[in-house]
């Protein structure tokens, strides 16, 4: 069974195949520093981000509210949430909690792809439970 890819004018490395599967051949993606490219983002799902940080830059300390995986395609990155620290090398994948503080220093140039997973429970409700459990001391 063969498949056709359509003919749209999409970024270099993305494609669209028939059905609405979307590609990415993230070996070919043109990212620049300081402009990150959102390679997808829909109401409700997971949002994917691919970016360059440049060697010796940082992501200084911060948290998301949602699940955050971090694929490290090129590059070596230095990792710290908490009192844990770690020097990782292409190709990795780090895994945050929601609300999960941490920092990442590019050590040299990092192509990184970022996905963050949509919040739990899905209603504005739950979110804002989510979000008093998260921010409350215990």
């Amino acid at each position: 069974m063969s498949s056709t890819v359509a003919q749209l004018p999409l970024e270099p490395g993305v494609s669209l195949e028939s059905g609405g599967m979307q590609i990415w051949e993230l070996d070919r993606l043109r990212v620049a520093a300081h402009h990150p490219q959102i390679l997808r983002s829909d109401e409700g799902a997971n949002r994917v981000i691919a970016l360059l940080l440049p060697q010796g830059e940082c992501l200084q300390e911060h948290q998301v509210h949602e699940h955050a995986l971090v694929f490290v395609l090129r590059g070596e990155l230095l990792v710290s949430a908490g009192a844990s620290e770690r020097s990782l090398s292409a190709p990795s994948l780090i895994h945050f909690d929601p609300a999960e503080r941490h920092e990442v220093r590019a050590i040299s140039e990092c192509q990184l792809v970022l996905c963050l997973a949509p919040w739990p429970g899905g209603t504005q409700a739950a979110q804002a439970r989510w979000c008093r459990r998260a921010v409350m001391p215990r």
